[in-house]
């Protein structure tokens, strides 16, 4: 099978805050003795995150953020924060300082992920040998002409693994990105046979 297979890596913006969110709450439920530092390591106590379930409520917001970006890539920008603030402020108490702490986090967000250390960092830390032995291994078998591959900046935790793809579709962290090329080409080659 030829193949015009072209692969297109990309920080997502709305599933990266998310995560961003996901860390801070992580670090701040953390005993001091077996913490495991996550970034960011602030103070988000200010920001007034909602206590009535917060990992139910993060993992749907995560999948309404996954199944928006997957059906339209092109809404994931710098701007997502703002456009889908009724879905993220789910994550906030209600009222006027749960408003301030979605805008402080959003500010806190982009500080970092729309400078030099966020998103660019992380679409060029990206080892281009994986990328091109993670071509070789779909390349002859598969019949995707695009795969658009959402990085992450650290795990998803909270999302209880849920990871609705589309074969066109992946997302997966940094970290699984530069260690588990064979494992991604596996679960894409599943995936594009479940959706014949």
């Amino acid at each position: 099978m030829a193949s015009g297979l072209i692969i297109e890596v990309k920080a997502s913006y709305a599933l990266n805050y998310l995560i961003y969110i996901q860390n801070a709450v992580m670090n701040r439920r953390a005993i001091p003795e077996e913490r495991s530092l996550k970034f960011p390591y602030l103070n988000s106590e200010d920001w007034h995150l909602t206590d009535d379930n917060f990992e139910v409520v993060f993992a749907e917001v995560w999948e309404e953020m996954l199944a928006k970006v997957c059906a339209n890539p092109q809404i994931d920008h710098n701007g997502i924060v703002e456009t889908e603030r009724l879905a993220l402020m789910k994550l906030f108490r209600q009222g006027y300082d749960g408003i301030r702490g979605y805008e402080e986090s959003g500010q806190s967000f982009h500080a970092w992920f729309g400078g030099s250390f966020g998103q660019y960092a992380i679409e060029r830390l990206i080892d281009n040998k994986a990328l091109n032995e993670l071509y070789a291994q779909l390349s002859p078998h598969t019949k995707l002409s695009k795969l658009l591959i959402m990085v992450i900046y650290d795990e998803a935790i909270l999302t209880n693994g849920l990871r609705k793809q589309q074969s066109n579709i992946l997302v997966a962290s940094f970290h699984q990105l530069n260690r588990a090329y064979d494992r991604i080409a596996e679960l894409i080659k599943r995936i594009e046979k479940e959706g014949e």
